[in-house]
């Protein structure tokens, strides 16, 4: 069955209200940082590697610090992730693998 992005984000925010009690801060929250997925990748566009990579590049070039970026990648991950039953570490590797920066050596 496919579901469009934003169908699985409400039903994310619905989880994320009901099930986890997060505060209405945290869904503010959720829901800027998937709009700004959303611009960056598209509108449909499910987190793969790639989608991530193009989100965390879109968001440096705003100015935007590492650590701030990996919090609405883990939080897009997880409201498309719900469908697509991709487990817990595969998840945290996309995360980690979207938000490494290069280093000089």
């Amino acid at each position: 069955m496919n579901y469009p992005l934003a169908t699985l984000f409400e039903r994310f925010l619905k989880e994320r209200t009901y099930l986890k009690n997060v505060t209405p801060r945290t869904l503010v929250w959720y829901q800027v940082a998937f709009k700004n997925y959303r611009k960056a990748v598209g509108d449909d566009v499910l987190p793969t590697r790639a989608a991530l990579q193009q989100f965390v590049i879109h968001e440096r070039d705003r100015g935007i610090r590492p650590v701030t970026v990996a919090c609405p990648c883990s939080s897009v991950t997880r409201s498309s992730t719900r469908q697509r039953s991709i487990s817990t570490s595969r998840r945290n590797n996309l995360v980690r693998i979207a938000t490494q920066t290069d280093t000089p050596a």
